[in-house]
């Protein structure tokens, strides 16, 4: 930035956090607004900030960065606590002084979340070749569809790149032939309009059939919390009081 510009906007950097960032958003807040928008990762349990995309050196779109600290060890394991490589998706653990000595007065969940110092997150990752760290959601909110799994936010991420759709949510179903399926809400832009079958067509050609969703629903809105991150318990209690 040149030294005038600096003089009317002292904002140097930007941090996003509490929620995945649509890769679309990452690229269009740095065109817009000519300053990098640096998407984190954290969580109560880990006082609360683990990684961070450096503000000097490589930022990765759809990355939550690499760790906040030298201090901060973490890894990815799959179901039998053995560690997984790059690009592997497994649960990611959490180790360092940032991280908690427990639940006050709750020791049954503190030993189901801390195991000799590592605390485990419940959200799915995977690092990538530079050591990068990459969220693709929550544990329990992974979508078994005939023994496959099925991550939401990657559903999600595809449809965000709809120049049509403004805000998405993805959550898993049951369902009596597949276990269990993904179903999707979009909430559309102003003055946007589109059917279900152009929006499941859209998904059909950027994914693999047993990612699409079984259906689409279009909302006003999604329910959200006080920092604007979606409610998806809210939507799966919608569908449980519907079955």
């Amino acid at each position: 930035h040149s030294p005038l510009i600096k003089l009317f906007n002292p904002v140097r950097v930007c941090i996003s956090g509490a929620a995945a960032l649509p890769v679309d958003t990452f690229e269009g807040f740095a065109r817009k607004f000519r300053m990098p928008l640096l998407e984190g990762y954290g969580l109560t349990e880990a006082s609360p900030v683990v990684t961070l995309n450096p503000l000097k050196g490589i930022k990765k779109a759809g990355s939550i960065g690499i760790p906040l600290s030298k201090k901060i060890e973490l890894k990815i394991v799959d179901d039998k606590d053995i560690p997984l490589g790059p690009e592997r998706i497994g649960e990611l653990l959490v180790k360092g002084p940032n991280v908690m000595d427990g639940y006050y007065k709750q020791e049954e969940a503190t030993t189901s979340t801390l195991k000799d110092g590592w605390l485990y997150t419940g959200d799915m990752a995977k690092f990538d070749s530079d050591g990068y760290l990459y969220i693709v959601g929550r544990k329990k909110e992974m979508v078994n569809v005939r023994g496959l799994n099925v991550y939401p936010r990657e559903i999600e991420e595809v449809l965000y790149q709809n120049p049509k759709i403004k805000e998405a949510a993805v959550i898993g179903i049951p369902d009596i032939h597949r276990g269990e399926v993904p179903i999707g809400f979009v909430v559309l832009k102003d003055g946007e309009s589109a059917t279900e079958h152009e929006i499941l067509q859209y998904l059909r050609e950027r994914l693999a059939s047993f990612k699409v969703p079984k259906y689409i629903e279009f909302r006003e809105f999604l329910p959200k919390n006080t920092t604007g991150k979606i409610l998806k318990r809210i939507l799966q209690d919608e569908k449980k009081k519907e079955q």
